[in-house]
């Protein structure tokens, strides 16, 4: 049952993909479709797409999750908590369905980057 308290219930501890079971050889096969707030809240949805943009060795929407995950760090003891950066207790789910736009529409333009590429000549 989702709690009562706004800021509870859509606050930021997952921030992943859901495995789906074993793949081959035992990795884990992860649902791109869907996105792991927390315990009780999922983001259902999300095309598979978004996670076709690569930045360096990962996909952008990988990198962006892995930052909005609390953790501390091991040798200073910061705390880093997306879910204080801002009053909104929607904050960190509605700034992931942006970066989850932006994956898609970026892939789309790189689509068609292609035929303009003589644009000048």
């Amino acid at each position: 049952m989702p709690p009562e308290d706004g800021r509870e219930r859509y606050r930021a501890t997952i921030m992943g993909h859901p495995n789906k079971g074993s793949g081959a050889r035992g990795k884990a096969d992860w649902d791109r479709t869907r996105i792991q707030v927390n315990g009780h809240l999922t983001l259902t949805g999300v095309p598979e797409r978004a996670s076709e943009w690569i930045l360096g060795p990962r996909p952008a929407l990988e990198l962006f999750l892995q930052r909005m995950r609390p953790s501390v760090d091991k040798k200073s003891g910061i705390r880093n908590d997306p879910n204080e950066f801002s009053d909104d207790p929607k904050y960190v789910v509605e700034l992931t369905k942006r970066v989850i736009r932006v994956c898609v529409e970026t892939l789309e333009l790189v689509s068609i980057l292609p035929q303009y590429r003589n644009w000048s000549s």
